[in-house]
Order: C-alpha cells, then structure tokens, then sequence
C-alpha cells in the first residue's frame, strides 16, 4: 500500500490507484495517516474533520467514513483503546517517508547525502494535502514547506562544496524570487554567479538584498552575507570551490544529437542498459535492444544513455534514424553503411557497391576502437544485421517498435522493452519543461493532464510545448481543452504535423496486417483496461485462435502488451486511439453487442456455481465453466472489465445488459467485499432499468443496493432501499421478488435490534417462497428466523426453524446457507445449556459458511467454550472473531465480536483489558445505531464495572440496556440485564430491589429454557 499526501491525497495498491471517495472521507484518512501508528480518537477526527461547527450525527458520520475505508483499504484501520490506528509504515506514506529521507541526509555527507535529498524531493508531486483548507492542515502544510525550503538550501550547499555548481542556477533564481528577504538563498545565489564569471550580477544580488531589508525591515544584511559580499570585491580565490566533474569531449565522429532536455526517469531501464555491457563475453559485441510503442521514449532514452556513457567510448558516436516506422521508406542498410563510412573518413568513390563489402569496410574500419553506434529506429532486424560491427570495444544500440526478437537468438542482444513513465517522473518531466513553480501552483491539473497523456513522454512532451509556448495559458485550461476534443488528435505541435501522437500511432498501425488491424480497431470497444483473446474473438466476431494471432502481431509491433500469459492490455492514449477507429468500423454497433452477450454468457456460467436463485438474466448460453474453481478465476480477472461495461450499457445500451450483468456479478463482488465496484454496478444497473420504465429490474437493483448498505451497516438505507424493492415487485406482481424483499426487510429489522418485527417480516417472506417453490430462499429464511427467535428468547422456535432448514435437500451451492443455519442452531443450544449439541453445530457450520459468517461461528464458539470453562480457546476464538470482523467491517459482527471478548477476558481476571473492548462495542452500537445490539453490550460492560468495584455506575448501564430491551422485546438481554441489577443491588444494600430483578431474571429463565453464562 502507497499513501500519497503530497498533491492530491491518493492510495495505491499494487499498481492501481484506489477511490478513496469524497473530499470528507479523504479528509479522515490524511487525519489518520498524519499520525500512523498513533491512535486518533474519535472526538479528535470530528474535530479534524468538521472543525468547530459539526453536524448532528458527526460520529456516526465518521464511523461510516471509517467503515467506507476499512472497504477500500482492506481493512488497514483499527480500533484501538486510545481511537482509530492506520496500519501503515512511515515507508508507505510520502509525507513520513520524507521526513525520514531529510533525517537520513543530515547524517550523511556529500554525495550520500545529495541523493538522499533527492529522492525526497521526487516525493513531492505538488502542495500538500491540495484541496484541503481545514486549520490543522495549513498549519502542517506551512511545516512542511519550510522544511523542503530549507532542504533546497541544503541540497544547493553540498553541491557547492561538490564543485557542482554548474546547474544550480536556474532553482536558485526560482528560489531568491520565492523568497527575497532569505539571506541564505541569496548567498548560495551569489556564489554560483561568481564561480560562473558572472561577478557584476553577485553583487546586485547582493544590492538588491540589501536594499530590501532596509526598506521592509530596518535592518542590514548578516555577518555572513556581508563577509561573502568582501570576499567577492576581492576576488577571494577560495570562492572558486573545488573543481566539478566534466565530461571528456571529442572523438573521431560525433554524430550524437544533443541530449533529451528535462529528460526523467527510466532508472530501472537504465540499469538494465549498464547490465548490458558486463554481462556479454569479452570477445562479443554488447548489443542492446530498446523496444516499445510509438512515443514511450525510445529514441530518448537511447540517445541520453550514450551521453551518459559515451567518455567511455573515445573513438566517437555513430548515429542514423532507419526510418522503419516513418513517411518515408525505410534506409537501406547498403544507404546506411555508406553514410557511416562517409563519417569515418572514407571517400565516396572508394566505398564499396556490393553490400557485403560495404559492411565487412564498415567492420573493419571501428576495429580496434571504442565507438557507440546508435541504429534507431529499425523496421525488422535484417535491415540492422549488416550494421553490426564485429569488435568487442564497440557497443550497439538499437531503437525499433517491434520486437527484433531475431536479433536476440542469432546475435544474442540484450532486449529492453519500455513502458509509459512512471506518476512520479512524469511529474518532474513537466516540471522540466514548464518550470516547477508552474507545475506547483496547478498540481491537480498536472497531474490530470499526465494522466490523459496515459504517462507516454510523447504525449506529455507535446502538452509541455503547447504550454511552454504560451505561459500565460493555464494548466487546467488545457486539460479542459483535452477533455473537451479527441485527445489523441490534440496532442500535436501546429506547424509540426511529425510530431502529433496520432501521427506516431498512425506509422505504427499502417504496418499491420488486414486482420490484426481490424482487431486493433475492435479493441477500442473493451471498456476496461485488460482483456483476453477469447474477448477479442467476441468483438471481431472470429476465433479465438485468430485472434491469438492477431494480438501476438499487435504486441510485437507494441500496439499492446502482454499482461499476464492469458491477457493484454495498453495504455490509455492507444486505448483512445483504437477507439476512434473502433468508430470507423461498419460493425462496431454489432461488436459491442458481441461482446456484452459473451460477458454475459460468461457471467451466468460463472455464477452457475453459486446458490440458485432468481436471475434477471434467462441464461442457458453456449459457455461452461468445469469447475467452481475456474468459474471464480474468471470473475476474479474480469469483474473490473464487468463492472465497465454495466456502466457503458446503462449510458449507452443495451440496458438489460447492464441489470443482468449488475444482478449476475452481485454476490461475487459481496464475497470477495468488492464495495466500490458493486455501488458502481448496481447504481448503472438502476439508472438503466429507470431509463427502460423495467419495474422487475428496478427492484432487484434496488435489493443490492440495499444488501451493500447492510453490509457496510447502514441498516436505515438497507431497510428504505429493500421497502422500495417490495414496492416494485408488488406493483408488478413479482411474487418471488416480493418474498425476498420481505426476508431482507426481516433480516434488516434484526439488524436494527427489533426481532418481533423481523421475525413477522421474515414469516410472511417464507410464506411467499413456498408458494413459489423458491427452496432455497426458504432456507434462508429459516436460517434468519432461527436468529430472530432466539433474540425473542424463543429458543425452542429457534431451534426448529434452523433444524428445518438443516434437514432441507439443497443443492451443494446452499452448503453456506445450511452452516449459516447449524451456528444459529449452534447458539440457540449454547443459550439453552446443551454444550456438547452446540459445539456440534458450530463445528460443523463453521466448515461450510463462507467469510461472510465467519465471524459469527467464532464468537458462538468462544462462548461455549468460556461457558464450559475452557477460556484459552474461549480467548482464541474471540480473538478471531475481532480480526474477521474488522476485516468485514461489519458494525453488527464487531459489536458482538467485540463484547464477547471483553466477556471471556472478565473471566479470565483481565478486567481492565475488557472494560477498554465493552466500551469500544458500546461506542459502535451508538455510532452505527445498533441499538438491540448496544444493549446487550451494556450489559456486559456493566458486569465488567460491577467487577471493579463501580456499582453505581454499572447499575446505569444496566438500567439503560433494560430499557432499550424491553422496548425491543430482547428477551434474552432483558435477563441478563436483570441478573446484573440484581448483583448491582445487593452490592448497595438494596435487598428488596435486588430480590424482585432476580425474580424477573428467574421467570424468564423458566419461560425460555435459557441457561444464564458464568460470569
């Protein structure tokens, strides 16, 4: 994981950069991740958050903040005693990471310490915290911009004692208009004027400095300032400085063009460039090969590289452009081994005819030297093999938008294939071209254009030149501008027509064959960012094996990239590009729809595997999957590309596609807490059915959505979201979708702590899935009203409706829903005393249910085992239900995860360490408004006080957790509740109050068969 704080706040995962959602949402994980490793309590995030002013409910509100980024993060925050913990390394938040590198660089010298300074700078892509303007972060903002003024000064002065002054000038100038009145900036921009020879210019420095701190602030410069200001009147040789390093000029032929300006990045590449040279035998040619797309930086990257190493080569530089992807036709080698010769000083006349000859001359001529000979931009490798010298002192390196994987077999060259930069560097690129002051003040919008560049250099190139010959542009104007027209089209140079990104790609797809170009031009309709032959040969209506092919063609000429061994991909200017000929292509309606029908025919195979139940989508098309295995790895590589194309179709169409595909992937993006993407899907799949006026698909949508808020624990847009659904359904009279609105609306009402009504809610749902024959719904219901029962205290009840739904056959895909059943059976015979039946179940379920339940089986389990004594294992698995449900970041799991382990830790005599976890459960019960389940948890944190000595305070818990409980009707919690205020009572002396709560706890005991807990 990568925490970006520098410029616009974002998070990174593998590669992929993560939603993080709204500004308020990222707000509380810059407040988070300014302290990592600190717990920041919830009172100090609201504060952070909301300022002085905030709203009513603002914990709530920031607990489902919390839970939101739990989902996104994968569960990275944590609750502590002290409040919220990211589990983050300094390494993995820029802004501490920073820090740490300025702390490295003090401890080191020279150029140890220039590199330190360095890679600190290259963390700083813009302002921090940007877009943010809450107190507290302006003030750590003004912080850290002293702390890298001072860092720029500090990296100036170790180069001026390196002698490295030479490219100090144009930061410093930068730097002394930022800041006049800094007397050491000034110093540091004086001394470099001088060791240039730009002695008069020091000294008006020097004047201007003078005279401003006089004007604004009555004072004279520093004893230092005034002693650098002497020595320079006197032409004090000391200031010379030592002598810097320069590189060696020269050589026979020097046919190199100038280096790359602002060229950055590559150092990756550029280490596997000097591997090349010690890694061929002494008696071999080192021939390097740089492969890649039209503008990803080949030709830069070639020519920067042998500046770089070219003091290592005396003998010269030899270059020629072989115009293998270019206008006009491609330079011969005999052309080409006559220019080279030309340039070693052979005449005209005496260079041979006949092409052997010319290249056994042209051999002949650099053996026994050290030259670099640059072939760029090659078509095939037969027209660079008689280019090739056959002394080990010479290197070769050749440029070419093909593979040349000849070359690599028969003369053993070293392949280095480019990609698009990387954020970073693209940063400093444009940075480089438009000075970082701009940059600076629009670090959004830089970042945004890099971004529709797709980080290619010559896109970015190109933006840097439109915008660096028009300063008065504004970044964001220009991106408004891309976005607004064809990008691929805008990035050009006018008057330049060569240098226009369409105009590279264009060379590149003219070389293709018929059939890979149409291929290509297809792919511009797949809505994600990665797909596979087989949806290839949907789009082009083909075989999978043609389009195999095809795509091999596309890569070598790398038009795309290979992925993975099964999928391709390519950067987003391509993807642009294909798309715009996607559009010229008579078919490319017909495609689109190609390839929807076999996402979903791969989608209703897929998650033909899951438990059956009612499909929007009719199924029955011509994919299998073999295994469930198999099945899942599918969905696993392609729900991003779903989730994509549900969103096209809904805009777009076909509008059913994107409810069937929205309904078919739902409950593998719930198990696998796919969050993001599932709002994503069923939103669109929403807006499409509204657009149709499909009242059916209209209440399924709504019935995920409203599943997704209960799984995040907003129990009251689940229940408004699933009464919405029994809405559509009764108006279209779609019985098997009013029965499963009316279970969920059961299980909401569980969740919001009020049984009776789930359990009314869930009867008449099971009523409707018999009489529609929907089995396995019937089990799932059975499953939930064992849950509602036995929070009635009906625990007979309990235990019939999940025995019911145990006995039921089912196909092996309900294996979750018959665990499910077993741990709610589980805990019912826990409630009644029956241990030994207990375990048995929750054994059993625990084997079958997915993570979904898993925390629930663990919780049961660790009661059995403190209720029997065992409180090790009792220890382990409360220990395990807190991870599960963290994870889950389910409030329901975790207030009940929570509070069983302050239980079991009661028990265990660490009542101190329990109090800190009952509060915790008694804090998320109020914030995510679980008020049944907060209930109980006030009684167990009273019980935890009334062990401390605190009677007082824990008979008003206990007061309060009877009282919610009997408006609730919380049997088994009215119980406890009165066990504890009986304790309570004895405590105070209240004898007559104590023996009237243990009546009450004695009655209900008799009523329900309830076995009451130790403790």
């Amino acid at each position: 994981m990568e925490f970006r704080l520098f410029g616009p706040v974002e998070a990174w995962s593998d590669g992929r950069r993560l939603d993080v959602g709204h500004t308020r949402q990222q707000l509380v994980l810059v407040a988070l991740l300014v302290d990592t490793g600190t717990p920041v309590s919830a009172d100090t995030l609201v504060e952070r958050v909301w300022g002085d002013q905030p709203p009513l409910r603002a914990t709530s509100r920031l607990y489902s903040y919390v839970s939101r980024l739990r989902s996104i993060l994968g569960a990275a925050i944590t609750r502590e005693r002290g409040g919220y913990v990211i589990d983050a390394s300094s390494t993995e938040v820029d802004v501490h990471r920073y820090e740490d590198l300025l702390t490295d660089a003090g401890r080191a010298k020279g150029e140890a310490a220039v590199a330190l300074l360095d890679e600190a700078a290259r963390l700083w892509r813009g302002t921090p915290f940007a877009g943010f303007d809450a107190p507290w972060l302006v003030a750590l903002r003004e912080s850290l911009e002293r702390r890298r003024r001072g860092a720029d000064l500090d990296r100036a002065e170790l180069l001026l004692d390196l002698g490295r002054h030479h490219d100090l000038l144009p930061g410093m100038l930068d730097r002394a208009a930022a800041d006049p009145l800094d007397e050491r900036a000034c110093a540091q921009l004086m001394l470099v004027l001088y060791r240039l020879g730009r002695q008069a210019e020091a000294l008006t420095h020097y004047e201007g400095m003078r005279q401003r701190l006089a004007d604004e602030l009555g004072v004279d410069p520093g004893a230092p300032l005034r002693e650098l200001h002497l020595r320079i009147l006197r032409l004090d040789p000391a200031l010379t400085g030592p002598v810097g390093s320069r590189p060696r000029g020269g050589g026979r032929v020097a046919q190199l063009p100038g280096d790359v300006s602002a060229f950055s990045g590559r150092k990756s590449d550029l280490r596997r460039l000097d591997a090349v040279r010690g890694a061929v035998s002494p008696t071999a040619v080192a021939i390097a090969v740089i492969t890649g797309s039209a503008g990803i930086g080949k030709t830069a990257l070639a020519v920067h590289w042998a500046h770089r190493i070219r003091d290592d080569y005396p003998d010269g530089q030899l270059f020629i452009d072989l115009r293998g992807h270019a206008q006009a036709p491609p330079v011969a080698p005999r052309d080409a081994l006559s220019q080279f010769l030309r340039a070693l000083g052979v005449a005209a006349d005496k260079i041979p005819t006949e092409l052997d000859e010319a290249s056994s001359l042209f051999r002949s001529m650099l053996a026994g030297t050290r030259t670099i000979v640059v072939l760029d931009n090659a078509a095939d490798a037969d027209q660079v093999r008689r280019l090739l010298p056959g002394d080990p002192g010479t290197l070769v390196l050749i440029t070419s938008r093909n593979r040349l994987g000849g070359l690599v077999a028969r003369e053993g060259a070293y392949a280095v294939g480019l990609d698009v930069l990387e954020r970073d560097d693209a940063r400093v690129l444009l940075e480089g071209m438009l000075t970082r002051p701009r940059v600076e003040a629009e670090s959004a919008a830089a970042e945004e254009l890099a971004r529709l560049c797709a980080y290619l250099p010559l896109a970015l190139r190109i933006a840097g030149a439109s915008l660096a010959g028009d300063p008065d542009r504004g970044i964001a104007d220009y991106v408004t501008e891309l976005r607004a027209g064809n990008v691929v089209s805008a990035l050009r140079i006018d008057g330049d027509e060569d240098t226009a990104v369409r105009a590279a790609f264009d060379l590149s797809y003219a070389a293709l064959s018929e059939q890979a170009k149409r291929q290509f031009a297809l792919l511009g309709l797949v809505p994600g960012n990665d797909f596979t032959a087989a949806a290839a040969a949907a789009l082009a209506d083909t075989t999978t094996d043609a389009s195999a092919r095809a795509l091999d063609e596309l890569a070598a000429a790398h038009l795309t990239r290979r992925k993975t061994d099964s999928r391709y991909t390519f950067h987003d200017l391509l993807g642009a590009y294909a798309a715009d000929l996607a559009a010229r292509q008579p078919d490319h309606g017909a495609a689109w729809l190609r390839l929807c029908a076999w996402y979903q025919h791969n989608l209703d195979a897929a998650t033909a595997f899951e438990v059956p139940r009612f499909r929007l989508s009719a199924g029955g098309g011509p994919i299998r999957f073999a295994s469930a295995r198999e099945a899942k790895t599918w969905l696993d590589q392609e729900y991003r590309n779903v989730t994509a194309a549900v969103v096209r179709a809904s805009e777009t169409g076909p509008e059913e596609f994107a409810w069937c595909a929205a309904d078919a992937i739902r409950l593998h993006l719930s198990r696998n807490l796919h969050y993001p993407q599932w709002t994503t899907v069923v939103e669109a799949g929403r807006r499409a059915a509204v657009k149709a006026g499909d009242r059916r698909a209209e209440g399924v949508m709504l019935q995920s959505q409203g599943s997704l808020h209960g799984y995040l624990g907003e129990s009251e847009a689940c229940m408004a979201d699933q009464l919405a659904a029994l809405e559509c359904f009764e108006e279209c009279g779609f019985g098997v979708g009013a029965a499963s609105a009316l279970s969920n609306i059961g299980v909401t009402y569980d969740d919001l702590g009020q049984p009776r009504k789930a359990a009314r809610s869930l009867h008449q749902g099971l009523a409707l899935a018999r009489k529609h024959g929907m089995t396995v719904l019937v089990g799932k219901t059975l499953a939930n009203l064992s849950t509602a029962h036995a929070n009635l205290g009906e625990l007979a009840e309990a235990v019939s409706c999940a025995s019911e739904c145990i006995a039921m056959d089912g196909p092996d895909a309900a294996a979750d829903i018959r665990g499910a059943a077993m741990i709610s059976r589980g805990g019912a015979y826990r409630l009644l005393g029956e241990y030994d039946a207990a375990f048995a179940d929750l054994h059993a379920g625990s084997a079958l249910v997915s993570v979904r339940y898993g925390p629930r089986g663990e919780f049961e389990s660790a009661r059995c085992h403190a209720a029997t004594g065992a409180l090790d294992l009792a220890l382990r698995h409360a220990e395990q239900a807190v991870r599960l449900s963290e994870k889950l970041a389910d409030p329901r799991e975790m207030i009940i995860s929570r509070a069983t382990l302050g239980d079991v830790l009661v028990l265990r005599g660490q009542v101190r360490d329990a109090m800190a976890h009952h509060e915790q459960a008694v804090q998320l019960a109020a914030e995510s408004k679980q008020h049944g389940y907060g209930a109980d948890a006030r009684t167990s944190l009273a019980r935890a006080m009334l062990h401390l000595g605190d009677a007082a305070a824990a008979g008003d818990e206990a007061e309060s957790a009877l009282k919610v409980a009997r408006e609730l009707e919380l049997t088994i919690v009215r119980c406890r509740a009165h066990s504890v205020l009986a304790q309570v009572n004895e405590r105070l002396g209240r004898l007559a109050e104590a023996s009237a709560h243990h009546r009450e706890s004695r009655s209900i005991q008799r009523l329900t068969g309830y076995v009451p807990e130790p403790g």
